[in-house]
């Protein structure tokens, strides 16, 4: 019970204060200022005030009162000290935890970084060694014709046939195709013996 707060005043408040605060209240809640309305709530406030203007008008329970009242606020103020300490201990840790944070994203940032720069190294290094492996296959593929091309004619020359000679055979049994067709159709192609 805080007889201060009831009455409105400061907890340093001279006995004129106490007693203007509690002659304002006390016309204000009386029983008799209501003209027979019955106000539960307003009975209590004007015992409550009642009860307050006693304690603050007796020096003796005014004292152990002001002591109760400072020994609370004396621990308030530990009270919010310690909430203020809580306080800045918690944003202390959630700003260590947003900086290991964001250290923890940029180490993740850079190893992408270095991981797509290996990547594209990787394949650069693929592209350039599937174009040196199709290069030799070309030029093996060129050396195999080159020498195909040679075999072919070493041999058509062991056999004394001219490489650009050919020589056509068809069955008998077409005979609606007959020689005369046949030298008609080669003759683009260039001389016929």
């Amino acid at each position: 019970f805080d007889p201060y707060k009831e009455l409105g005043i400061d907890y340093d408040a001279t006995a004129s204060v106490i007693a203007k605060a509690f002659r304002r209240l006390a016309l204000k809640y009386h029983p008799d200022k209501r003209r027979g309305k019955e106000d539960k709530v307003a009975d209590e406030k004007f015992h409550v005030i009642n009860k307050a203007n006693d304690i603050l008008s007796n020096e003796e329970k005014k004292k152990e009162v002001d002591k109760v009242i400072a020994a609370d606020i004396e621990r308030a103020k530990k009270q919010a000290e310690m909430d203020k300490g809580r306080r800045e201990m918690v944003q202390k840790l959630q700003q260590r935890e947003r900086e290991a944070q964001e250290q923890k994203s940029g180490k993740n940032a850079q190893q992408s970084a270095q991981q797509e720069q290996i990547l594209d190294r990787l394949r650069e290094e693929t592209k350039t060694r599937l174009y040196e492996v199709a290069r030799g296959r070309i030029a093996k593929a060129r050396v195999a014709a080159k020498q195909g091309k040679q075999d072919f004619q070493r041999r058509t020359m062991e056999r004394g046939i001219d490489a650009r000679a050919v020589k056509l055979t068809w069955p008998a049994d077409l005979s609606d195709v007959d020689e005369q067709q046949i030298r008609s159709q080669l003759v683009s192609c260039g001389g016929i013996e």
